[in-house]
């Protein structure tokens, strides 16, 4: 689930965008003075409602600190977190990010790349999984649930998380069925269509900023450990000065002339940017290898083929 989280703020920073001129020299005298080529590689889900947003502000994103630094940065998109992983392993991909949780396991548990940069919202580095249900339903602890029913994500993280949460299979206690999104699931709880979504608080959080109607009769009656949000991460032997080039870029994104125009709808999002370690997604690792250990992957692929009529 956690490609649905830091995609908020891009919801928010996209609908303020306008085409930037081009800077000023020839291409000739921009080649000369380019620095080495780097590859910056983006992988995401196309079937979210978040993904050509994400793309747009992190394409404008990394073409600007490309000029700032005249450097060349080769923007590779990935649809397929096995391509992606496929490209890490062979050291392909100099930085970048993933919405797929495959991809950051794959890249940290390999130790193929290290997190050194994350952008988080609403003041929070970090967010909790939670089951919210209606005010109004007089469920007011997880037990009030059995064999009610619960929309969650479609990832194997959220499965994960949901089933160390319970104790229990989240197939078995709930009837459990896969969202779309996290806003497809607020919507549903909504019109009552669930019991019970299991979303991310940051979602709740933009809606309260954004559209509060959805959200003010929902409270949370539990919640997963904190999660460090989704990062930028890079290959060990990426250049050090340009990872503190990046971070203070990133930083300092909206001094950029080509991202001045997103400041205020960044500064409403409580966007900010702050260093990335690999001691903030330890939780994370450990969670997946729980659920690999105890073939949890298993169950998982049977839920959600289930879920897809296969």
């Amino acid at each position: 689930m956690r490609k649905h989280l830091i995609w908020i703020v891009v919801v928010i920073v996209v609908a303020a965008a306008v085409v930037s001129p081009a800077p000023g020299g020839s291409a000739a005298e921009k080649a000369q003075a380019r620095k080495p080529a780097y590859v910056f590689g983006m992988c995401f889900r196309t079937n979210t409602g978040m993904d050509s947003q994400y793309k747009a502000f992190y394409q404008e994103a990394i073409k600007a600190f490309a000029e700032k630094e005249s450097m060349d940065i080769k923007i590779m998109f990935y649809s397929d977190p096995k391509a992606y992983i496929a490209d890490l392993r062979k050291g392909r991909v100099d930085f970048g990010i993933s919405t797929s949780n495959d991809v950051l396991y794959t890249a940290l548990k390999e130790k193929l790349m290290e997190p050194f940069v994350m952008f988080a919202v609403f003041g929070q580095k970090s967010y909790r999984n939670c089951i919210y249900v209606k005010k109004k339903s007089g469920f007011k602890k997880i037990s009030d649930l059995k064999q009610k029913t619960l929309l969650t994500y479609d990832t194997f993280e959220s499965y994960v998380s949901l089933r160390d949460l319970l104790k229990s299979s989240p197939e078995d206690y709930f009837v459990l069925r896969a969202g779309v999104s996290a806003f497809s699931s607020i919507y549903a709880i909504g019109l009552d269509d669930t019991d019970a979504i299991y979303v991310a608080d940051v979602n709740i959080k933009y809606f309260e900023k954004s559209n509060p109607g959805p959200v003010k009769e929902l409270q949370e009656i539990a919640c997963s450990n904190e999660m460090s949000y989704t990062p930028i991460f890079k290959k060990k032997d990426f250049p050090p000065e340009v990872a503190d080039e990046f971070i203070d870029y990133a930083m300092n994104i909206t001094e950029n002339k080509q991202m001045k125009k997103y400041a205020p709808l960044l500064r409403t999002a409580k966007m900010a940017t702050f260093p990335a370690r690999r001691a903030g997604y330890e939780g994370f690792i450990s969670l997946m290898d729980k659920g690999y250990k105890e073939k949890w992957d298993k169950s998982y692929e049977q839920w959600i083929k289930y879920q897809r009529g296969q």
